[in-house]
């Protein structure tokens, strides 16, 4: 009976890893193809005809962009069938995306096109780390790389713009959910619990501490940023990066 039991163990843990490979190798497909796509709509938009032929439907894009997104989140909670489970969040993560370039192109029209590129990588990135590492480095990744592309904005010194304070709160609460995350699972031997429902994200010895210290790191650079201005930005920008690598190579020491 043990016996049979350790064996279908190892054929869920098996059937996992390998769904989590090919969603890995999805992210990645989409990863490039996207940045090679959006090089070339930069490239269109970026002339007098391509902008006269585009920018008028942009509006009539971001709407059905956004109408979609709706629809793909509706057949994902209503339909419990593995294919909506599956295609759905992909179809939400898309959609969000065309229709946040939309807005973008409509807005600002080429000049947001580096967010367009960092958006759409980082994204891909974060999703790869999720699959690949679990919650513990995804949720040390995800305020990194916010705080990053944040310091990115401000190195120009355009530090109160209307995107800039969005990002600036989105970050916020980002950094702000970390540290409620972290604290709860801590608690409760690495398990998030809310309202009597709970999730397993981390291991039952989890410590807090990482998520604390960088949680806390960019909860003071961020304001210092703001009173020193684009140079110290800059700086914060590559510590950041460096951030990143580092706990990469930590995390990666730990899958073993």
């Amino acid at each position: 009976m043990a016996t049979k039991t350790g064996t279908k163990r190892n054929t869920q843990m098996k059937k996992s890893d390998n769904a989590a490979v090919y969603q890995v190798m999805a992210a990645l497909t989409l990863l490039c193809i996207g940045l090679v796509y959006l090089r070339k709509i930069h490239k269109a938009f970026s002339t007098v005809g391509g902008m006269a032929l585009i920018e008028p439907m942009l509006p009539a894009a971001a709407g059905i962009c956004f109408g979609l997104c709706a629809v793909c989140i509706g057949l994902f909670i209503f339909l419990k069938k593995p294919v909506c489970q599956v295609l759905a969040p992909w179809g939400i993560f898309l959609f969000v995306m065309a229709g946040i370039a939309a807005v973008s192109m409509k807005v600002e029209y080429t000049f947001g096109f580096p967010m367009l590129y960092f958006l759409w990588a980082a994204a891909l990135v974060q999703y790869i780390i999720y699959q690949l590492y679990g919650w513990e480095f995804f949720l040390f990744s995800l305020p990194t790389a916010a705080a990053g592309f944040l310091f990115y904005q401000f190195r120009n010194g355009l530090t109160f713009s209307a995107k800039n304070i969005i990002f600036l709160l989105v970050t916020a609460v980002i950094l702000i959910a970390v540290i409620l995350i972290a604290n709860n699972a801590a608690k409760n031997k690495g398990q998030l619990v809310v309202k009597g429902k709970s999730m397993r994200l981390f291991s039952k010895r989890y410590s807090p501490f990482l998520h604390y210290l960088v949680a806390a790191l960019w909860l003071v650079c961020i304001p210092v940023a703001l009173l020193l201005g684009s140079l110290f930005s800059f700086y914060c920008m590559f510590a950041a990066i460096a951030v990143e690598f580092i706990a990469a190579v930590y995390y990666t020491f730990q899958l073993n």
